[in-house]
């Protein structure tokens, strides 16, 4: 059974073959094929958003699995002159003997400028002296030299987790206790009951 219009309805006229037809041109039959092609775009874009979110969780779980740099594209390797980077060394040198890397405010950009030298060359440099980026660095220089301290020095004892870490630079007792275990395999809490209860 179909349903035929009236064609004295405005806007639709009748063909030479009888079929009704909308003033646009467009047959009442095709209709129900325009609502099939929508309703497949419809799910197609569906799927698509969610593709694009499952692709986008992936990645985030790669990357937390992989290491922040693992989105990063790999930047083309530069050389640093070997007499720079022998000068970068020396200075290294003195600013460890010196203990600056207590300071609170020190940053790559800062001790490179010091240096007189670019933020890049520092950077490799640690990097291949080091074997590690220069965050690490400052943490592993902070933790070794408190390690020490706690051994040595029975007054630093009796200081907070909290004052020990601002006492060597850090901002946030967190950021100490997690690079204090990462270098000893113990949080500092635990380090100093152990020291206190020997």
């Amino acid at each position: 059974m179909s349903l035929q219009l009236n064609s004295n309805y405005p806007g639709v006229t009748q063909n030479h073959n009888g079929s009704d037809t909308v003033k646009n041109g467009v047959s009442i039959g095709n209709n129900s094929l325009l609502s099939a092609q929508l309703k497949a775009t419809s799910y197609l874009y569906e799927y698509h958003r969610k593709k694009q979110a499952q692709l986008k969780k992936r990645l985030e779980w790669l990357s937390q699995q992989l290491g922040e740099d693992f989105l990063t594209p790999e930047k083309p390797k530069m050389s640093i002159p070997k007499q720079t980077s022998e000068r970068i060394r020396e200075k290294l040198m003195e600013f460890e003997h010196q203990k600056n890397f207590l300071s609170p405010d020190i940053s790559l950009q800062q001790l490179a400028k010091s240096f007189g030298t670019n933020y890049n060359y520092l950077s490799k440099v640690v990097n291949k002296e080091k074997g590690m980026n220069f965050s690490n660095y400052i943490n592993q220089l902070r933790v070794e030299h408190i390690h020490y301290e706690l051994a040595n020095n029975i007054l630093y004892r009796k200081y907070t987790v909290k004052a020990i870490g601002q006492e060597i630079g850090f901002k946030s007792t967190e950021s100490f206790s997690k690079a204090f275990f990462k270098n000893f395999g113990l949080y500092p809490s635990e380090y100093l009951r152990q020291l206190r209860s020997a």
